[in-house]
């Protein structure tokens, strides 16, 4: 354990102290099959943003309007913009903060414009972002396991405030199945096309393709 938190100590060391972002340091470059592929992946996380902020929302206390909801999808991609041109992935929003402010109770916007702050000064200076490196493992593990337990919880306590018919049943287990699936095995998805492949690697994804598809093929019986 002490070599470990020597070794990483030392990774620390070495770190610079300032790191300039690249602007467009991979270009721009547009491919039709890339952009293709990206759509469901896209569609599928602003789908996902509309239900964490709905269960931030619960959360807190606090009930999100419309005109909040696409508010929160524009600075989804005004973000993902933003982070393209310094060089970086596109961005969504994490159910992690679900449980985040579900255990703290914290759900204020001044809050959240002061953590962007320090997360972006922790870019600019790789020796300050260096050190959450040298966290042990048992921390963020004891934290991670509180975190997405309350959001599962959070997820069962959205899903008793609405009704759960024979059809709502089935397709929550499916999709519960099917995200787990590919999470578990993920080799099941070998024998598909490579964009495929891509789409439904996220159990997230996959699960949430399910249960839209379904809603959708299954139609509520009129005794619903």
């Amino acid at each position: 354990m002490m070599v470990c938190d020597i070794v990483k100590f030392w990774v620390n060391s070495k770190a610079d102290w300032i790191a300039l972002p690249s602007i467009l340091r991979y270009g721009v470059h547009f491919d039709l099959a890339s952009t293709l592929a990206f759509v469901p992946a896209y569609l599928v996380s602003t789908i996902g943003t509309f239900g964490i902020m709905i269960a931030i929302g619960e959360a807190s206390g606090e009930k999100i309007s419309s005109e909040g909801l696409q508010g929160g999808v524009l600075c989804d991609g005004v973000g993902s913009m933003i982070s393209g041109l310094f060089g970086a992935g596109p961005n969504t929003a994490f159910s992690q903060n679900v449980g985040l402010i579900t255990l703290t109770k914290v759900a204020s916007r001044r809050v959240m414009i002061l953590a962007g702050i320090f997360l972006t000064i922790l870019g600019i200076f790789p020796k300050l972002s260096a050190l959450i490196a040298v966290m042990p493992q048992p921390v963020l593990g004891g934290v991670g396991v509180i975190m997405f337990g309350l959001v599962a919880a959070q997820g069962i306590k959205t899903l008793s405030q609405v009704h759960l018919g024979d059809r709502e049943l089935l397709i929550i287990s499916v999709a519960f199945a099917l995200g787990i699936g590919v999470t578990v095995r993920p080799d099941i998805l070998s024998g598909l096309p490579q964009a495929v492949q891509m789409i439904l690697s996220s159990g997230i994804s996959t699960g949430t393709l399910a249960a839209l598809i379904l809603n959708i093929v299954l139609k509520e019986s009129k005794g619903e």
